[in-house]
């Protein structure tokens, strides 16, 4: 009786000590340290387009907040609320697709979201090709507007203008300034490649297919985000949608 008594003791030491290791290892503690970075959540723009135009540019609502949350996000210091996580909390709080976020619903939304800054914009476009977006972004702990910007250009640049956008805001807002990589004492920076302009027809067609996913047409979206593709193969917005349809379809998943 005394050996299993014994046995029995060792037994629970040997598992408590074995839990404290798991529990003091680096890696356990990181993947239980709550993720403490600045979070920003980006709402459709305002379609602002100007006379007939304005049927047309509908779907740079979703398309133009969906490349500003893609720059935003390349800080990897900060964290940007993902489209599907800011639909279902609209949806949540009843609030159509057209809502105006003012204030009030921009802390509502950005408590629920656990976001820091919630950032509403509006986009402007006429028949010669000019485009204007402006943005302003609200504090969600105070509701005030903390920041606003504005950039302009011709509509097929608006990818250029999506970055200028997004790095006015990023230092607006006091955010972590993106990470420069270092080189080695005595040599130059490599040249960045030149990256080429994106067709604005190939803009429109991710847009539409933005608009797809949203009424749940993942076929028609998939046709979309191809077309975009054949516009302009490298557009990676449009693959890794693309990647991300398929693998959401794949048995199993």
């Amino acid at each position: 009786m005394r050996t299993t008594c014994r046995t029995l003791a060792a037994a629970v030491a040997a598992a408590l000590v074995a839990a404290h290791l798991v529990a003091a290892s680096p890696l356990h503690a990181q993947d239980a340290a709550p993720d403490t970075r600045p979070t920003i959540a980006v709402v459709e723009f305002t379609n602002g387009a100007i006379g007939g135009l304005h049927g047309d540019m509908e779907p740079l609502r979703a398309g133009i907040a969906d490349l500003l949350i893609t720059e935003l996000g390349a800080n990897a210091k900060v964290r940007v609320v993902e489209r599907t996580q800011l639909k279902a909390a609209m949806a949540e709080l009843q609030l159509g697709q057209d809502a105006a976020v003012d204030a009030s619903t921009a802390v509502r939304l950005g408590r629920l979201l656990n976001a820091h800054h919630v950032v509403t914009g509006v986009f402007v476009t006429d028949a010669r090709g000019r485009l204007r977006l402006d943005a302003r972004a609200f504090k969600v702990e105070t509701s005030e507007i903390e920041h606003v910007a504005s950039v302009k250009g011709r509509t097929d640049d608006v990818l250029d203008l999506v970055e200028q956008l997004a790095a006015r805001m990023n230092a607006g807002l006091a955010l972590p300034a993106l990470e420069v990589r270092a080189t080695p004492a005595g040599t130059a920076a490599p040249a960045a490649p030149a990256r080429r302009a994106v067709p604005f027809q190939a803009v429109m067609l991710y847009s539409r297919g933005l608009q797809a996913l949203d009424r749940q047409d993942r076929a028609g979206a998939v046709q979309l985000f191809r077309a975009s593709l054949d516009r302009f193969p490298d557009y990676d917005a449009a693959r890794r949608q693309l990647e991300r349809i398929e693998s959401e379809t794949k048995p199993g998943a």
